[in-house]
């Protein structure tokens, strides 16, 4: 009797312990919109552009086609040191910094969310390739946020 009530025991608390099975619902897939309103560095805003992209194709929030609504990256600032400034320079060269406005955007187009994300990378170490992934992880955070 005692070695019956233990085992019903050790099977109820093993169940309450379980991994449950609910699964949180797939990330929202987005159309995306990219603009530039804050830099000349065509270069480097284009590979800015394709780091966002990627990040949110990684992340499961990049839409193909339509979407579930559209997200609108508009950066307002950038500026990015040489590599050769940042060698030779370093802090003194300045500070590398971008910063977007992100739109949400509903399937009907009315705005769910707007925020800003900024950027910076103020020594002489890293990259500008780095600055980029920094910017485009956390927009991407930022989305995985909204419900």
């Amino acid at each position: 009797m005692i070695r019956t009530t233990a085992l019903l025991l050790c099977l109820a608390l093993s169940g309450a312990m379980a991994p449950g099975h609910a699964q949180d619902a797939p990330p929202k897939a987005y159309a995306y919109a990219f603009s530039n309103e804050g830099g000349d560095d065509e270069a480097g805003i284009a590979r800015l552009d394709s780091f966002i992209q990627q990040r949110m194709r990684d992340a499961g929030l990049f839409a193909d086609g339509a979407g579930e609504g559209r997200v609108e990256v508009t950066v307002t600032h950038y500026y990015a040191r040489s590599d050769g400034a940042r060698a030779w320079a370093g802090i003194m060269a300045g500070r590398d910094k971008v910063a977007s406005t992100v739109r949400v955007l509903d399937a009907d187009g009315a705005v769910r969310e707007t925020f800003e994300v900024e950027s910076s990378n103020a020594t002489a170490f890293g990259s500008t390739a780095g600055l980029h992934e920094k910017h485009a992880d956390e927009i991407v955070a930022r989305l995985l946020e909204l419900p």
